[in-house]
This record gives structure tokens, sequence and C-alpha cells, in this order.
């Protein structure tokens, strides 16, 4: 006769419930859990390797900016010129920093003129370049008009300039 709690007391398991077993699936389950939380926390991120890349030639990047820029075609009073003046402008002191590493890039045109005269050019050229900076800064800061044919021959300008100041470079 199967053994049965006295006065009627019942406990939560039926009797001969096999407590062996469900120990058993606990204890895997807690192993699993802890590999899954040692997998997570001590991968090895996945390593990804690349080809190194050749070093970007910025002589030759802002030569071939100021090559292409050329004035857009109507060449209306306001933000064309000023884009058009803006975008030459900082090509021309890109190529100044990047082929002589004179810091003019974020240079006010008045810290800019003392190291204009560092560049390897005669008076009257360096004399040219700062009214073409002075000329480019009254365009794009202070909406001062220009026409095509001045844009197209600042655009010439700055391509000799450019021209003569990397020209041992081919």
């Amino acid at each position: 006769m199967p053994s049965s709690p006295p006065h009627g007391i019942y406990t939560l398991l039926p009797p001969h419930f096999p407590l062996t077993t469900v120990a058993i699936i606990l204890a895997i389950i807690a192993v699993l859990a802890a590999a899954m939380v040692f997998y997570w926390r001590y991968r090895r991120p996945t390593v990804v390797t690349q080809a190194a890349a050749a070093p970007r030639d910025r002589v030759r990047d802002a030569r071939a900016k100021i090559i292409r820029l050329k004035p857009p075609q109507p060449f209306p009073v306001g933000k064309v010129q000023e884009n058009y003046f803006f975008e030459l402008s900082l090509a021309w002191r890109e190529l100044i920093e990047y082929r002589l590493q004179l810091p003019v890039i974020g240079a006010t045109q008045r810290e800019v003129i003392p190291q204009l005269q560092k560049l390897p050019l005669a008076r009257t050229t360096l004399e040219n370049i700062e009214e073409f900076m002075h000329r480019a800064d009254a365009i794009k800061f202070a909406a001062q008009p220009s026409d095509f044919e001045q844009a197209q021959q600042d655009h010439q300008q700055v391509i000799k300039w450019m021209q003569q100041l990397t020209a041992r470079e081919g």
C-alpha cells in the first residue's frame, strides 16, 4: 500500500518523484547559461583586416580641384558667385598648405599675407595673389558682385600660380 502523508497533508511533489532527474536537468541548464554568459562576455572581437590604403597625395588632389573648378554659366550675383570664389580660394589655400606646409587653410586674410611672403614667387606675383584673395573674400563675405570674365581670369591666374608652385612635381 502506498504511503500517504498523515492527516491529509500533501506535498507539492507527488510521491516517488525523481528528484535526482530534476537536479541533473537544473545543473545542465545552469552550466549552459554560464557558458553562454562566459562566451558573450569574453569572446574575442573579430579582426577585420584591410589592405593598407595608399597615402593620399593631397597636392595632386588640390591641383585637380583647381583645374576642375570653372565658373558656372550663368554666373548670377549672390550664392553662385560666393560659392564659386569660396571653392576656388579654398582649393588655392589647400595647395599652399599641402605643398609648402604653410598653415593658411583656416587663417584669416590678415594671417595669410605674411605667410604668402614665404612663397617662392616673384614680388609682383605675390601682390597679384594678395589682390585675388582680397577680391575673393569681398565676394564671399561682403557680397561684392563679380562678373563671369573676372571669374575666368581669376581661375586661369590661379592655375598659373599652381603650375609655378608645383613645377618640380610635374
